[in-house]
């Protein structure tokens, strides 16, 4: 969870309520005045997990029916409009075609944080081996190296590392295997990051968002609408 707090309470009645889910699940709620800017809302929530470098990488989405960018140029309240509170999610929008040239260690531990969540989620598909051999990265970085006592198959079933259909005991196993593999390598956690980030981004959907489409034909006009969701 992110431990670096602001002074943020609500000072006008008019003041937006507007909160944030974080990469890693925290929350926190912001009260922007009534006509800021999304980029104000966008710099209290860089602010609050302390990123000062290569924000560019990262945006506030929000759902109107469709997942939609906060647009820093425009007023807050002129592009959301289910509310109050105004709900957002801390998100990767753009994606590095090579991660190790993104300057900043924390930018890159969001981004593994970010691509943590879309793998355990399905929205990034990855097959056995992969999702095994990411999976025992994670539990290097947070956790050390491994330790026999500790580290059990109860312990490693604790974690979602892909979708529920696809976290059998014998995936876990594997990754438990892989994890007793990374125990010699002297990975420090931005080393095991590093090494997660150079497999994830060979994956074929790396930085793809797919969009659900449904299709209408009007066959009188030979017209047809597609609607993303």
């Amino acid at each position: 969870m992110f431990s670096i707090s602001l002074a943020n309470k609500k000072k006008n009645k008019s003041d937006l309520d507007c909160k944030i889910i974080f990469l890693d699940g925290s929350e926190e709620t912001f009260h922007p005045s009534k006509k800021s800017l999304g980029s104000e809302l966008l710099d209290l929530n860089f602010a609050f997990i302390g990123l000062n470098d290569e924000q560019d990488y990262f945006g506030l989405e929000f759902d109107e029916g469709i997942q939609l960018w906060l647009d820093p140029t425009k007023e807050i309240r002129k592009q959301c409009h289910v509310g109050p509170p105004f709900k957002f999610k801390m998100r990767v929008k753009f994606f590095s075609s090579d991660p190790h040239n993104m300057r900043d260690e924390y930018a890159r531990y969001l981004l593994v944080l970010h691509l943590r969540d879309i793998i355990s989620t399905g929205k990034l598909k990855v097959d056995e081996n992969v999702g095994s051999q990411l999976a025992a990265l994670l539990l290097q970085s947070e956790f050390g190296d491994y330790v026999s006592r500790q580290h059990t198959p109860a312990f490693t079933s604790t974690f979602r590392f892909v979708p529920e259909e696809q976290q059998t005991e014998v995936f876990e196993q594997l990754v438990l295997n892989q994890y007793k593999e990374l125990r010699n390598r002297n990975l420090y956690p931005a080393a095991a990051e590093k090494i997660y980030l150079e497999k994830a981004r060979l994956l074929p959907d790396y930085g793809v968002t797919f969009h659900l489409v449904k299709v209408f034909f009007n066959f009188f006009s030979s017209i047809f609408v597609i609607k993303f969701y």
